[in-house]
């Protein structure tokens, strides 16, 4: 009997360069998709500061849907990331042109918004907002106001503590990343986002 040890040998060598090949092969496939999925669909989103408190607070990391208004429109009381678009008396500069908000919406394309009285009025009519705290200064802007196309009014939750569009205007649409769904830390209130 002969045994073919250097066949053997090299069968063997033939086997463990495919099992790594497609181990490579696996973990570069793996390494596209999460980047293909982070780009266009899902994103990580961490809450600074206390603009949307009490819903949200700060450290609170978040999933957004980035394709959830790709074949609907954004709705009322969504919480949604959205660039920062500089104002008046704040300069354009790629630090604050990169910036994201997290923002309820308010208002959108037909509404009427009116502050008055330290309330909200949507449409002339009060809206019950159990989940704002603090006082809602009119700011900067005159109301009532018309939303127009493609833009939503946006305030934050903390009103005493929010840059919204009570002072930046309205927010045009195509600056929307996506809704914020799902928050996944900390792990104590884990959850849906309503």
């Amino acid at each position: 009997m002969n045994y073919d040890f250097e066949g053997k040998e090299t069968s063997f060598k033939k086997k463990s360069r495919i099992k790594i090949g497609f181990i490579i092969l696996f973990f570069l496939l793996a390494v596209l998709i999460s980047m293909i999925i982070n780009r266009f669909v899902l994103e990580i989103a961490l809450v600074e500061g206390a603009s949307m408190e009490p819903c949200l607070f700060s450290g609170e990391r978040l999933i957004v849907f980035k394709l959830a208004y790709a074949f609907t429109e954004p709705k009322a009381q969504d919480i949604i990331v959205l660039h920062f678009l500089p104002s008046d008396g704040v300069e354009k500069t790629e630090n604050t042109m990169n910036l994201e908000y997290i923002k309820r919406i308010i208002g959108t394309p037909g509404d009427l918004i009116d502050l008055k009285y330290q309330q909200v009025y949507l449409n002339k009519d009060l809206l019950n907002e159990s989940y704002a705290q603090g006082v809602t200064r009119q700011k900067k802007l005159l109301y009532p106001m018309e939303i127009h196309n493609n833009h939503c009014f946006v305030m934050g939750d903390n009103r005493e503590y929010s840059r919204d569009s009570r002072d930046i205007g309205l927010v045009s649409t195509k600056y929307i990343i996506g809704k914020a769904v799902f928050r996944i830390w900390p792990l104590t209130k884990i959850g849906v986002i309503k």
